[in-house]
């Protein structure tokens, strides 16, 4: 409900503190995950499936217009 809230303009300083926390968690992952030269991810592969958690940690860094962008001709990285 309160992502919502975001996504149609709402002002972070509306949402409740622990929300407010946890997107500014988000985007200190973001930044993190940015500023790295490179990526080695060593995670157990069970039955052709990807770690509930690696799915979370990207579901939380990858951000419109910060890591992809999206225009008519689909989604780009912006990561280099």
């Amino acid at each position: 409900q309160n992502w919502g809230r975001i996504g149609s303009g709402d002002a972070l300083s509306d949402l409740p503190p622990a929300d407010r926390e946890n997107i500014r968690q988000m985007e200190r992952l973001t930044a993190q995950f940015a500023a790295a030269d490179r990526y080695v991810f060593a995670v157990p592969h069970y039955n052709q499936l990807v770690p509930y958690e690696l799915v979370q940690y990207f579901t939380a860094v990858v951000r419109a217009e910060t890591t992809m962008h999206f225009d008519e001709t689909g989604c780009h990285g912006l990561l280099r």
